[in-house]
């Protein structure tokens, strides 16, 4: 059985809201789920202005409607859903 926390992010894969659909973050390097929920701003970009910076030590949810983005070790992507 695969770990869900090593599912491999591509570059370019856009993290995305489940409940509004807003996209949020661009992964910029090939990651894990691990680094995503870790990162310190290396690997995610904000998709535009009103997004704001990843933080390490905040919880991964959506700052348009505060959705949870990390749910059962998996994240909420654009292009496959939850990964």
């Amino acid at each position: 059985m695969r770990n869900t926390l090593d599912a491999v992010f591509s570059s370019g894969t856009i993290i995305s809201c489940p409940s509004c659909g807003e996209g949020l973050y661009k992964v910029v390097a090939r990651c894990t789920t691990e680094d995503v929920v870790l990162d310190d701003g290396t690997r995610l970009i904000p998709l535009n202005q009103t997004v704001p910076p990843r933080a390490v030590w905040t919880s991964l949810s959506c700052p348009k409607c505060g959705a949870r983005l990390f749910k059962d070790g998996r994240i909420h992507t654009f292009q496959y859903g939850w990964l």
